[in-house]
């Protein structure tokens, strides 16, 4: 009798040992997530501040000092970025955008920062494809654009800067390949400066965490 309730409490021991470590693992996650969105809260609040810092000083400048706009760009930057992008909603492309533009903002590059909305595909971006993007947009002498959105179940990203910083990196007017399902294409943009379009594209899949 006694080895009949064992075998029948092992079991079930082991459902609730289970069970224990993925809510631990679930509380784990949300804590780092809420963590993650009170920091940008915090480098929100700071960049706003700071704003009002610049504009007041180019209020009361009768010719405006060029190096306060270029601060002033890269604060927007900083903040456009901020409130477009959550870590508890935000997928893995939106992230990866606002990644770039903090790494660009800290070279001492501004951006020029559209719409940051796609899905909420957390796959990660692959990390050589991660490195080449990031050299890119941090060597652009022009300022970069970057832009993410979703169109037909599909999450893209679109950088847009120097074509030399590009072509340094390898990408290259006409490149189409594909990394780890990642697909890039490198197109001329059309402008008198001899810009590239970069676009990163990838199918969203719902539910990945």
């Amino acid at each position: 009798v006694m080895s009949g309730v064992l075998l029948w409490t092992l079991p079930r021991s082991r459902r609730l040992s289970e069970r224990t470590r993925a809510l631990e693992a679930a509380r784990v996650q949300e804590a780092a997530r809420t963590e993650a969105a009170l920091d940008m809260a915090r480098t929100l609040d700071a960049s706003i501040a700071a704003a009002w810092d610049v504009m007041a000083d180019i209020a009361g400048e009768d010719h405006p000092d060029p190096e306060r706009r270029i601060t002033l760009r890269k604060i927007e930057a900083r903040i456009r970025a901020t409130i477009q992008v959550d870590s508890r909603t935000s997928g893995a492309m939106a992230e990866f955008a606002h990644d770039l533009v903090n790494s660009a903002i800290t070279r001492g590059r501004s951006v020029h920062v559209l719409s940051l909305r796609a899905s909420q595909d957390r796959r990660p971006i692959p990390g050589a494809l991660r490195e080449t993007l990031e050299t890119f947009v941090c060597q652009s002498e022009t300022e970069p654009t970057i832009q993410v959105f979703q169109f037909a179940g599909t999450d893209r990203l679109t950088i847009t800067g120097a074509g030399d910083a590009a072509q340094s990196v390898g990408l290259v007017d006409g490149s189409d390949f594909t990394v780890d399902g990642v697909q890039v294409e490198v197109q001329d943009s059309g402008d008198e400066r001899g810009s590239l379009a970069v676009i990163v594209s990838r199918r969203a899949v719902q539910g990945e965490d």
